[in-house]
């Protein structure tokens, strides 16, 4: 959301216990990129910057996490 705070944001990654890095789009650029319209978006992007998996809705960290593991295969 684009009202969000880097404070509020890793304060809602504290409290859900969230381990991988989250960023924040607060210009836009990435929603713009890949046509999120929808909040919230998941848009996971590899280590080396490669665009890997996006999802539109709400998950749970457990399926989150399930396809972290797959994508690391």
């Amino acid at each position: 959301m684009l009202s969000d705070t880097v404070a509020r944001v890793a304060q809602y990654k504290e409290q859900n216990g969230i381990q991988w890095q989250v960023g924040l789009d607060t210009q836009g650029v990435f929603g713009s990129y890949f046509n999120a319209r929808s909040v919230p978006t998941l848009i996971i992007i590899d280590d080396e910057g490669f665009f890997r998996w996006a999802h539109v809705g709400v998950w749970f960290p457990d399926s989150i996490e399930a396809i972290l593991s797959h994508l690391d295969k």
